[in-house]
């Protein structure tokens, strides 16, 4: 999952941690960047560090304000992906206050994309040729 801004009662931290404990894999993107939140998210990244999340910390020279979230699971011998795209920072306290949209899909070409999205902000690739996500050029090459 990508966090832009949180909370000391994000719902999505404590699951991370309890996911990450009980020996699944877990990822986030904590941005450093999200103006008047970054004592806040430095702190939220490395409590997830702490418990066995693996962290990025964003794109180095850039800001990433995507809200994505995937989930990867077995089920009945297949793999089946699940991706959630929203406005919104996954912030428990700002939800109250603004209207957001979000999208929740197993889309094949949506859910490759995110896989894709993620593998590439933790490392572990180069860009695709993206099906139906838009990623800025920046992210895909920088520099």
């Amino acid at each position: 999952m990508t966090l832009y801004r949180t909370s000391g009662d994000s719902p999505f931290c404590a699951r991370f941690r309890r996911r990450a404990q009980s020996g699944k894999q877990v990822a986030a993107l904590v941005e450093i960047k999200a103006r008047f939140d970054e004592a806040n998210n430095i702190q939220w990244a490395r409590r997830l560090e702490e418990n066995g999340v693996h962290v990025v910390y964003g794109v180095l020279g850039l800001k990433t304000h995507c809200k994505v979230a995937l989930v990867v699971r077995r089920e009945d011998d297949a793999i089946r992906r699940y991706v959630h795209l929203g406005t919104g920072n996954y912030n428990p306290q700002t939800a109250r206050q603004y209207t957001d949209l979000s999208f929740f899909t197993q889309r094949r070409e949506i859910t490759e994309d995110a896989s894709a999205l993620f593998n590439m902000l933790t490392g572990y690739s180069e860009p695709p040729d993206w099906k139906r996500l838009a990623v800025a050029r920046s992210i895909c090459r920088p520099g």
